[in-house]
């Protein structure tokens, strides 16, 4: 499957199922776009930060696994208007998350090396990133996988994965620090960061999708 046939699918599931996501991602957006309009009031405790990431956090684990289920389970795997009571599968992606984050910090070293160093570190967590992030549609959709699972489906497909879930995501955060230097646009950053998160998110279920149904 090439780049443009991902982005069309997944714009195509989008559109599909926009009601349904709309509605299911309504609070967790609504809870999202408010901690952006009170950073923007400029509290800047620790406690207070520490408190808004967390939550944040929390907020776009649901969004993902709601984009996940709904892609490749539709819209009868979802909660209505995405309040449901949590199980060990938000557990599992939280962990999952967290671990994938720590595995980048020992790659954060190479860009001590002179000259190649910044070049370097980008494309090893573009190329991880690629490698690993199939885990968390598995996981979204109940199946037990490990990192390891992830690293050997995506053997065959590593330039899809590397940008899908690599440079597709670097490219968000990148936009996001950009707009961050934009006073009191908070909702604005919220705003590119979740059209384009649920965008990643969608590409990476098509890419789950056509990576298991051609090894079943």
């Amino acid at each position: 499957m090439k780049i443009r046939q991902i982005i069309l699918y997944a714009l195509a599931h989008l559109v599909m199922y926009r009601k349904a996501l709309a509605k299911s991602l309504l609070i967790p957006f609504a809870a999202l776009f408010a901690i952006a309009l009170i950073e923007d009031n400029g509290f800047q405790s620790y406690f207070y930060i520490i408190l808004i990431k967390v939550i944040s956090a929390l907020l776009y684990t649901l969004v993902a696994i709601t984009t996940h289920r709904l892609i490749l389970l539709g819209p009868n795997f979802i909660a209505k208007w995405g309040i449901y009571k949590p199980t060990w599968r938000e557990a599992y992606f939280i962990f999952y998350s967290i671990c994938l984050g720590l595995l980048m910090i020992p790659v954060s070293f190479v860009s001590t090396i002179p000259i190649i160093g910044g070049v370097a570190t980008l494309f090893l967590v573009v190329y991880l990133m690629g490698r690993f992030s199939l885990v968390f549609p598995a996981i979204a959709t109940d199946k037990k996988w490990s990192f390891r699972d992830s690293w050997n489906a995506t053997q065959e497909h590593q330039l899809i994965m590397a940008i899908v879930a690599g440079l597709f995501p670097v490219i968000v955060g990148i936009l996001e620090v950009l707009l961050g230097y934009v006073p009191h646009m908070n909702w604005l950053v919220m705003l590119v960061s979740l059209s384009t998160t649920v965008f990643v998110i969608a590409s990476l279920s098509v890419v789950f999708r056509v990576i298991t149904q051609s090894e079943s």
